[in-house]
Formats: structure tokens, sequence, C-alpha cells
């Protein structure tokens, strides 16, 4: 029994959503160029959760895909608040991201509604699988 075409889908997303973190490190590993030690910790909070469920979320949604599918969707709506508030100036406050960040931020934002389009799918499909 495979993965279903669903959770496949979802799976492959929350992999690029991983991917692109990496423009969110400081250089040379990445495009950021704020300094590290001026992240405000409670402004960041969601950056680091949707981090943390991101990685989670992906064995989970293989074994799992109904669990790792509610993984997935609160992945993604962490990472949109994330931008939202950086782009607000409060992650590292008064500094708004650099023109490359916005744009990788922009990228988040469109795959994260994919993410949620695509784990609610999977949620939905999962339903009746997991049950019994």
């Amino acid at each position: 029994m495979g993965l279903p075409s669903t959770a496949r889908r979802s799976l492959i997303l929350l992999i690029v959503l991983l991917v692109s973190w990496d423009a969110y490190f400081p250089s040379p590993f990445g495009f950021e160029t704020r300094p590290i030690a001026s992240t405000s910790l409670i402004f960041g909070i969601p950056f680091f959760v949707a981090l943390f469920l991101n990685i989670l979320a992906i064995p989970v949604l293989w074994k799992r895909p109904r669990i790792g599918s509610v993984f997935g969707i609160l992945t993604a709506a962490l990472m949109v608040l994330g931008v939202a508030l950086d782009q607000t100036g409060f992650v590292v406050p008064g500094q708004l991201p650099p023109a490359i960040i916005s744009a990788f931020e922009a990228i988040d934002v469109i795959l994260s509604a994919l993410v949620i389009k695509s784990c609610y799918t999977t949620y939905r499909h999962a339903k009746g699988a997991s049950t019994g």
C-alpha cells in the first residue's frame, strides 16, 4: 500500500517549503543580512515553530497522512504569520527585510497557500481511512 496521491502532493510541497528555508539563513549560507542578535524572540517564534513543524510533518505525513496534514496546515499558517510580522518590521525591530528576503517570503506565502489546500484535501481523504 503506497502513499495516496493527495498525501504525496502535500509531502512534495512540504519538502519544497523546507528547502526554501535556506534563504533565511545568514550569509554565506543564505540571503539574510540583518544581524541575528537583534531578532525579537517573541516575534521570531512563528518562524521557529513553523520550521520545527515542517520538519516534523514530513515523516508523520508519510506514516499517518491525517495527522501529518494537520501539522502541514499549522506549518503553513505559522509561516504566513511569520512573514506578516517580518514585513511589518516586528521580527527585527526597526528593520524591514531585504528585497531578496521579501521575494522569498512572497514565494513562501504562495507555497503556504498551496500547502494548506493540499493538506486540507489530504485530511479530508484520509478521514475515512484512519477511523476504525
